[in-house]
């Protein structure tokens, strides 16, 4: 999953590898919306989740997803980090979403190669 996400061209890929864990409890969650290839837990309308036909698809919508909003965001944020972002965007709701991902973010940047 995270040479997918590299392979995509994702910006910060640390930290959306540990958004995917985050979302889908380790790749192994059976109550999320894992089941439909939703990596990162994104929402439509009336608080449904978002459906893909597979995981390469939900890994190019997070691209565009963040195509369309990171650069304006990085330039009026020149100094912010990447959990300012996520906040900042609506993706994370509050700190405990952050406090919750540091960790991971800090796993991935041990064990995998970046």
């Amino acid at each position: 999953m995270y040479n997918a996400i590299k392979a995509a061209g994702i910006l910060h890929p640390e930290f959306v590898i540990a958004q995917c864990m985050q979302e889908t409890g380790n790749l192994a969650c059976k109550k999320c919306c894992l089941r439909y290839h939703n990596l990162f837990g994104f929402y439509i309308k009336g608080n449904k989740c978002k459906k893909f036909s597979s995981d390469e698809e939900c890994i190019a919508y997070y691209k565009s997803w963040q195509d369309k909003r990171y650069p304006k965001w990085r330039k009026k944020n020149p100094k912010g980090d990447y959990y300012h972002f996520l906040k900042s965007v609506g993706y994370a709701t509050g700190d405990k979403y952050t406090r919750e991902l540091k960790p991971k973010v800090q796993w991935v940047r041990n064990n995998l190669v970046l």
